[in-house]
């Protein structure tokens, strides 16, 4: 007996195309009807897979860009602790220490709050059905970093109207608020901002993300040279703490809209609308599948 080689499954549709088929000998309509269909599978089936990696890639990239557009006014506030706060505290009285030596209060805050939070406040606010998400987290550095800036702007003025009035200098201990506050504020926004690029980055575009990232710290830093170059060199020191503050007040609110708009749409969406004739092909493919 020959072997029976295994078929598609039968069905009423083949059935009835198989009967039309022969009712015309072969050459029926049917042939002609699914031509059409059979050279555009063919067209999808022969799609490059690498240009379909490289599409997803740059979807993924600009679905998480907009969101690093506001990191680097952060930067430009934080990193004049290593400028600005050094030369506030230049003026202030030091008990023996050297006004640069304040910059090692940071790092040491750092490596002892990260696992406070990691291990206990988040725990804790997670519990308490707190938003602990990577945005809000960041939403929340950048207040600190602002009410950071509200109270150098305090201290400055306190210097200022001590050496007005003859006064005994500001205590250089009293820029410990600020710079704790701050160093929470870095926790929220680079350390959380690490972790969510990294997590939102394809596996083929991790490097391009992180180098993104670690672009806005140099963009914060130009930003703050030409900021004191131009705007900041007509003012005093305490508005241009409280200047900076509301300068991060608006990037926040800029941020929380870029938020709410990065939740409310995905990779997909965003390559619907960049590359909508490749996204047709995927979905057309989906539903022949289906």
């Amino acid at each position: 007996f020959p072997l029976l080689e295994p078929g598609p499954c039968p069905t009423k549709a083949n059935a009835t195309t198989h009967l039309r088929h022969q009712e015309h000998g072969g050459m029926g309509p049917m042939e002609h009807d699914t031509s059409g269909l059979d050279s555009e599978r063919g067209r999808i089936d022969e799609r490059d897979p690498v240009l379909e990696e490289q599409l997803s890639d740059a979807s993924q990239v600009l679905h998480v860009l907009p969101i690093f557009c506001a990191l680097p006014i952060f930067w430009c506030l934080y990193d004049q602790q290593g400028s600005v706060w050094t030369l506030q505290a230049n003026r202030m009285a030091l008990h023996g220490l050297q006004p640069e030596q304040l910059n090692v209060v940071n790092p040491i805050e750092i490596m002892l709050f990260l696992p406070l939070f990691e291990k206990l406040i988040y725990p804790f606010l997670e519990r308490e059905q707190w938003d602990i998400s990577p945005l809000t987290r960041m939403q929340w550095g950048m207040l600190l970093s602002a009410i950071s800036f509200v109270m150098s702007g305090l201290v400055e003025s306190w210097i200022e109207y001590n050496n007005d009035h003859g006064v005994d200098k500001v205590s250089v201990f009293w820029q410990l608020p600020q710079i704790t506050i701050l160093a929470v504020g870095e926790i929220f926004v680079s350390v959380t901002g690490l972790e969510f690029a990294y997590a939102c980055a394809p596996t083929r575009v991790k490097a391009l993300i992180m180098s993104l990232f670690l672009l806005t710290t140099a963009v914060g830093n130009m930003f703050s040279g030409a900021l004191y170059s131009t705007v900041f060199a007509h003012m005093d020191r305490s508005t241009i703490m409280h200047v900076c503050a509301l300068l991060m007040m608006c990037n926040l609110t800029v941020f929380y809209f870029l938020a709410k708009w990065w939740k409310q749409t995905d990779a997909m969406d965003l390559r619907r609308s960049l590359f909508p004739q490749s996204t047709n092909e995927i979905e057309m493919e989906t539903t022949r599948r289906d």
